[in-house]
């Protein structure tokens, strides 16, 4: 598992059980979303997949082989994004050392904030690049053919593959 890969290499994903029910969005009297620290998500341009909408999915818990993971239940506004082109701003979380990752995961929030990663797998978006992307802090807009994962042995619950990274 993928997990097991990332903690031989010192690496940790904090996309357990007990950190998805950790904080959540919260609607402000505004209709602004933030999580319960006061972080916004990342915002993209005018067309892109908003974190307001892939962060509705729950995680309903449930026991696979003696091990509780979270089965996700996606709204119909997330079911209709399958299998289709989407464009989602968010910061990079390498998977390993290189300089540039094929595969890393794009969050809502900055892995360098403290409080913002006990967010849940709503919140990350499994990402496959064929030409690897340079390793980056800043916020992105990443392209490519979103799949929901109704069963994923690390608790993902997105995944994008044919993955690059697009100008705003």
């Amino acid at each position: 598992m993928l997990r097991r890969t990332l903690l031989a290499a010192g690496l940790t994903l904090p996309l357990s059980v007990a950190h998805a029910r950790a904080p959540g969005t919260v609607v402000t009297t505004t209709g602004e979303r933030i999580n319960d620290h006061g972080f916004r998500p990342a915002a993209g341009p005018r067309g892109a997949t908003g974190w307001d909408i892939l962060g509705a999915t729950r995680g309903v818990e449930r026991s696979v082989g003696g091990f509780t993971m979270l089965a996700p239940v996606f709204p119909a506004a997330v079911r209709s994004l399958d299998g289709r082109t989407v464009r989602v701003p968010g910061y990079m979380y390498a998977m390993s050392t290189a300089p540039r990752q094929t595969r890393y995961l794009l969050m809502a929030f900055p892995p360098s904030c403290p409080f913002c990663l006990d967010i849940g797998p709503a919140y990350f978006i499994d990402v496959l690049s064929r030409a690897g992307e340079p390793v980056s802090q800043d916020l992105m807009i990443v392209e490519g053919r979103l799949s929901l994962l109704d069963s994923d042995p690390d608790n993902f619950f997105y995944r994008l593959t044919d993955a690059r990274r697009v100008r705003a």
